[in-house]
């Protein structure tokens, strides 16, 4: 009967002990992914509001020269004009509207609510629309003509436009892509579209956010003037399927583990009391 006991406390504590190994490597390693990821958007974050933020001055032409460290980021106004958007995730930015003054099929300058000046083409296709556009503050002198190239490149579909192969990249030409219901399909630089339906980023303040079964890493820095109020927001992100895959399956396994010891220990114990009997 000590022998089976034995084996009895045996089987709990191996139980215990792989369990709660499993839940403090699952807590460890969140930690560590959670602070290497989050100190890398901050210097992301910080790089960019230091391009744009120069003596409190919202300054725009700065950051259509600067080249940004960040791999993926939203730049929206209080108002909802997008300022900047790099690796655009669809859905961060649900619904838009074509900037006011742009044209269909015709080369147009409008400022944005903002102040800042583009050169925009708007071009109809069938199931939606590609806006084309460069800002003012850097582009050259032929910009018209490289709108209608670039629209051209879109093809006349929404679906052909989706193939990146069809598209005439140039590199001071900047694009956004929307369905018939004003869904943000893709975006690439910072053509001055009004949000209309933000995306659960711009909502909550937790570091973790799923979009469309996607994990990412959030970092959001309000941008201030110098009466201290938010004129905007720097949304700055990165993926974490990888780490997030990498993490479960570190749980999983120990486990696992738990489970073998428990199925080892309960075989064990049924031998016992079967040599007894």
């Amino acid at each position: 009967m000590s022998r089976t006991r034995a084996i009895v406390a045996s089987l709990l504590f191996f139980a215990v002990l792989f369990i709660l190994i499993a839940v403090l490597q699952y807590i460890f390693i969140r930690h560590q992914i959670q602070k290497t990821v989050g100190g890398q958007l901050e210097y992301w974050a910080e790089d960019l509001q230091a391009t744009m933020d120069r003596n409190d001055i919202l300054d725009l032409a700065a950051l259509r020269r600067a080249a940004p460290k960040a791999s993926a980021f939203v730049v929206l106004a209080s108002d909802g004009t997008v300022i900047a958007t790099h690796g655009f995730v669809r859905g961060s930015i649900a619904y838009a509207a074509l900037p006011v003054g742009s044209a269909y099929d015709k080369p147009v300058v409008v400022k944005s609510s903002l102040g800042e000046e583009w050169h925009l083409l708007v071009r109809k296709l069938k199931g939606g629309s590609i806006v084309v556009g460069a800002s003012s503050t850097d582009c050259p002198p032929d910009i018209n003509a490289r709108l209608l190239e670039t629209a051209r490149g879109f093809g006349n579909s929404f679906e052909s436009a989706l193939l990146p192969s069809l598209r005439d990249k140039d590199e001071n030409v900047d694009f956004a892509l929307l369905t018939d219901q004003g869904i943000l399909w893709a975006d690439q630089g910072g053509i001055p579209l009004k949000a209309k339906k933000l995306g659960s980023w711009f909502k909550g303040d937790g570091p973790i956010v799923t979009v469309a079964g996607t994990p990412f890493f959030i970092r959001k820095v309000p941008i201030m003037d110098r009466a201290k109020h938010q004129v905007g927001s720097i949304i700055v992100l990165k993926e974490i399927a990888f780490e997030q895959q990498m993490l479960h399956e570190s749980l999983m396994f120990n486990i696992l583990v738990a489970v073998v010891s428990l199925v080892l220990c309960g075989m064990v114990l049924l031998l016992d009391v079967y040599e007894v009997v």
